[in-house]
Parts: C-alpha cells; structure tokens; sequence
C-alpha cells in the first residue's frame, strides 16, 4: 500500500512533521542557536526553516524558544500533522 493511503499524509509532509519535532526537541533542551538547530535538522537555510515552523507551529522559532524557556516541562502540540508543510 502508499505511504499517503497508510498514514493519511505524503512522506514529505511526515518526514517535515519528524524534523520540526525535532527542531522543537533542540529548542527546549540543547542550548544550540537556531541557525544551528535549522542546519542539524536538515534546512538549508534558516529563512526557511523559520517559514515552515511558523507554518506548522503558529510561531515563529524564536518565540517558541522564548516561550519555552519560561516554561520548561510544557509540551506543544501540532493541531495538523497534514499542514502544507512543503511549500
């Protein structure tokens, strides 16, 4: 069976979702600049980066970072793993 019919979504969208979780992981606890959060989770650039997590987030990185850091231990959740992640 597809990979779309199996989990409802494209490998592409799904492997976006896999790396800004882990963007959001880094964030919250490694201490590693944006820049290199963007690069060690596979973005080119960190313009870029920052449109897809805003996209899939509803904040930018930098705001999450913020946000994060005044409260360590809270959790946030992605409402749509089916956002259009890819453009």
């Amino acid at each position: 069976m597809l990979f779309k019919e199996q989990l409802g979504t494209t490998i592409h969208q799904y492997v976006t979702v896999v790396r800004i979780e882990q963007a959001k992981r880094l964030i919250r606890e490694s201490g590693m600049t944006l820049t290199e959060i963007a690069g060690r989770t596979g973005f080119a650039s960190i313009h870029h980066f920052s449109r897809v997590f805003r996209k899939m987030t509803g904040v930018p990185p930098s705001r999450y970072a913020t946000d994060s850091g005044e409260r360590r231990g809270s959790f946030f959740m992605m409402t749509d793993c089916n956002m259009k992640c890819d453009r």
